[in-house]
């Protein structure tokens, strides 16, 4: 019996070209933050693994720079292809080792990553590059499954076909429930902590795609058994036109003592 080909857990290279498809963050939500941290012009801002720039073209339209840092080099290249170069310059890191210089940043966000590091060792170098003051917001988005239909059948799907497998979700929550008291014991103060829901309209297309993003299922089912999942996912919305898909975004911010 030939042995399943299994992706490797948390590769976003393999989606990196579907992964502008995902949802954003709450435009409220941002813009609630921004006022928070006094984000202005001239205010440095690093995004720790910025992805294919979902949270940094939100930050551009505000008129903010700074860095974007991606380890993965596919999500990195379509980050720049879908950002520029002109607010916010694109270096390869990770939140363990950013290659930032010290005291050069005035705010640190990352938007659905802190789940992925480590981070003991990630609180430090935030602490390194972070200005007197300065700030750190955790942001993630999530779908909203227990008001959305459509994703509650889509979820069925998945249990149905994989009944035991891991889900993205659970390592989220489990990391969502901690993060206050994770930071607070690496010397930030002030959590301020915000949470948002919102309905993001799309082509049933670019919803269809969005699902391709996706690496949770595929690593443990294998690429045939989640090309049948899929397959049922698409046929739920082959004679829809546009979908609102609902999210939450939640946020957490600290300021560096």
């Amino acid at each position: 019996m030939q042995a399943v080909q299994l992706r490797k857990w948390g590769d976003f290279g393999a989606v990196a070209s579907y992964y502008h498809n995902w949802p954003s963050y709450s435009p409220a939500l941002l813009k609630h933050l921004i006022a928070f941290v006094r984000a202005e012009k001239t205010t440095v801002v690093a995004d720790i693994g910025a992805g294919t720039g979902t949270l940094t073209r939100m930050l551009q339209a505000h008129g903010l720079h700074g860095y974007a840092i991606e380890p993965d080099e596919k999500m990195r290249s379509a980050g720049i292809e879908r950002c520029g170069t002109n607010s916010f310059e694109w270096t390869a890191g990770s939140a363990e080792d950013t290659g930032l210089p010290s005291k050069s940043i005035d705010w640190i966000v990352m938007g659905n990553a802190f789940h992925w590091i480590d981070s003991h060792r990630s609180l430090e170098e935030f602490r390194r590059v972070l200005r007197d003051r300065a700030t750190v917001s955790l942001l993630w988005v999530l779908r909203d499954i227990r008001r959305d239909a459509l994703l509650q059948e889509i979820e069925s799907i998945i249990h149905d076909a994989a009944p035991n497998i891991r889900r993205t979700l659970d390592l989220v929550l489990k990391c969502m429930d901690s993060v206050e008291d994770c930071l607070m014991a690496a010397g930030f103060s002030d959590c301020y902590r915000l949470e948002m829901p919102h309905k993001e309209k799309m082509s049933a297309s670019r919803f269809r795609d969005a699902w391709r993003t996706i690496t949770d299922v595929p690593c443990q089912v294998g690429e045939k058994k989640w090309a049948e999942i899929l397959n049922q996912i698409d046929a739920l919305t082959l004679d829809e036109i546009s979908i609102e898909m609902s999210m939450r975004t939640y946020a957490w911010t600290f300021r560096a003592l």
